[in-house]
């Protein structure tokens, strides 16, 4: 079994993988210099050495999903094709690549999805994904949420803004600075993907995103309203209460925000996006999980009643018996469901 093996030892040498900027590689070490090995285009799940230049290997290549591949001689051959053929016949959407220029980081990239049946010059809504951790990173392999939303008629785009693996420690290193260039980042690049994409209907976009992602929703429709639709999910609202209800608190809260409540109450608060409800003029969808203990459902909460109590449309839905990973491993009629409420949060707020 290979599945989410990320390190193995053959013969007297270490292989391990490692995110390069937008995509996964193994590197190897010999005990004394680290050298590249082999690169995907896309994401690497697991690998398993049976040889000095042969491996099995579980990867995702760009926009396509999982499968299982044998790489010998730095030759590819395909094992399965068990995820992609479930794809045949359906509408996949290749990633664009679009640059931007970071406020701190030079020349940076993303990538926008088109829309099912696209056609120039004819107006569409779009979607911004923004992903969690906030070391995580995206990649061009197919990603299942920003399928369903190019299939239905929308532009996706997503990209690694500062605070994202795979450009070494400094670009991944927020610490102290939640919501300040990584807003900056994520603005600049809208400006870029709505510069490139002028069929995107400016009076018609959305913006969404999990944990780290759902954080960054609330921060931005506290500092601008040109998103007219948000989709807060498994989010953080408010580092005060977060410190003290999280399952890696307090720990994490003192380390990302470099503050506690008990030195710098002040710092913790400016960083909280609770702080600027006052701000919000997007109609907003908060999902959470009632068993999630790494962001708890009083941080959605919390938003949503601020929301509601300023006049901002809002609505909560919580998903019972489900935890973080809601996403990833929650029950199929769940995970449904969640695609289901933000489709119609969209639908109901970016239609013409």
């Amino acid at each position: 079994m290979i599945g989410g093996n990320a390190f193995d030892v053959y013969g007297d040498k270490f292989y391990f993988v490692t995110t390069i900027v937008d995509h996964d590689e193994i590197y190897v070490f010999d005990g004394q210099e680290v050298k590249p090995f082999f690169a995907t285009d896309g994401i690497i799940k697991g690998f398993r050495l049976t040889g000095e230049n042969e491996f099995f290997l579980e990867a995702a290549f760009a926009n396509e999903l999982l499968e299982f591949y044998l790489v010998k001689n730095g030759q590819v051959k395909k094992l399965s094709s068990y995820n992609n053929q479930a794809l045949a016949g359906k509408y996949v959407a290749k990633v664009n690549e679009v640059e931007y220029e970071s406020v701190e980081d030079g020349i940076q990239h993303g990538w926008v999805l088109l829309p099912k049946d696209y056609q120039a010059g004819k107006k569409y809504p779009a979607i911004l994904d923004v992903h969690g951790g906030p070391r995580a990173t995206y990649s061009k392999a197919f990603f299942h949420e920003m399928q369903v939303w190019a299939g239905s008629g929308y532009f996706v785009f997503f990209c690694n803004i500062h605070g994202s693996n795979g450009q070494g420690n400094q670009y991944g290193d927020l610490r102290g600075r939640y919501g300040t260039v990584d807003y900056e980042d994520l603005m600049k690049f809208t400006d870029a993907v709505s510069a490139a994409y002028p069929d995107i209907d400016q009076t018609r976009l959305g913006i969404t995103g999990g944990s780290y992602g759902g954080f960054m929703t609330n921060w931005v429709i506290g500092h601008t309203d040109r998103f007219k639709a948000a989709a807060s999910q498994r989010s953080i609202s408010n580092w005060l209460s977060f410190e003290h209800m999280s399952d890696i608190a307090p720990e994490f809260c003192v380390d990302q925000v470099g503050a506690s409540e008990d030195d710098n109450p002040e710092k913790v608060w400016l960083h909280s996006p609770l702080k600027y409800v006052k701000n919000v003029k997007t109609p907003t969808l908060f999902l959470n999980s009632d068993e999630d203990y790494r962001c708890p459902v009083e941080e959605g909460m919390q938003m949503f009643h601020a929301l509601m109590s300023h006049g901002v449309e809002s609505r909560m839905v919580v998903f019972h018996g489900e935890n973080h990973e809601l996403s990833r491993s929650g029950r199929p009629k769940n995970r449904l469901g969640r695609l289901n409420e933000i489709q119609k949060w969209f639908d109901g707020h970016l239609d013409e």
